[in-house]
């Protein structure tokens, strides 16, 4: 299901957005919120799907809201729409993340445009996250000594040279290889390479946040 949510201020606009979405796109669902907060108030418990968001909110702006989408790491891709734009608020904006930032008035063409690239970013995006997650699961398998021998089969070493950093036999490094394997599901040592990497690179990310 593709599910958009439209955060502006203007009634008018809310409602002109809702149904050219509606007519135009894809879009399972349209929901309306008509500032920030309540849009992250129900957040946690919305679909993924995008967001439409004004720049200039009562109480709590629009980039203050990708910035909380963001740190919370909610599953929203976010399209920026205002009248209130300028170069350095449109730089900050695709800084934080946001898929495009049009001005009011916008072409409807230009519009369905951007949420198209929207709805594909955000495919892929949860395409990574999925299989991210998914490699992290299966390296929490892995015992603290099993995750020593994959580094230090990842790092180029022979069982031997393994075995000697770790004191333990290159019989007993054999071993740990062969569970690994069976833990990560992997078919070649080439997969669980892979998911070691994946697993990695999710977890900078999310420090990163």
């Amino acid at each position: 299901m593709k599910h958009i949510y439209v955060v502006d201020d203007d009634t008018d606009m809310r409602n002109w957005l809702r149904n050219l979405i509606l007519e135009e796109t894809e879009a399972t669902a349209v929901e309306c919120f008509e500032d920030g907060r309540s849009f992250l108030a129900a957040a946690d418990h919305l679909p993924p799907g995008l967001v439409i968001l004004d720049i200039r909110l009562p109480q709590f702006d629009g980039l203050d809201v990708l910035r909380t989408i963001r740190r919370g790491k909610l599953r929203f891709s976010v399209i920026f729409l205002t009248r209130h734009g300028s170069t350095p608020i449109a730089v900050e904006a695709m800084k934080e993340g946001a898929v495009d930032f049009l001005e009011k008035p916008v072409d409807p063409e230009l519009l369905l445009g951007s949420i198209a690239a929207a709805w594909q970013k955000l495919h892929v995006d949860r395409a990574k996250a999925d299989r991210a997650a998914e490699a992290s699961a299966k390296m929490e398998k892995l015992s603290p000594r099993e995750k020593q021998v994959l580094h230090g089969l990842m790092d180029g070493l022979r069982n031997k040279d393994i075995a000697l950093r770790l004191e333990i036999s290159p019989r007993t490094v054999e071993i740990y290889r062969a569970k690994i394997m069976d833990k990560l599901e992997a078919r070649t040592f080439a997969d669980a390479v892979f998911l070691a990497l994946q697993s990695e690179a999710a977890t900078v990310q999310a420090n990163d946040r």
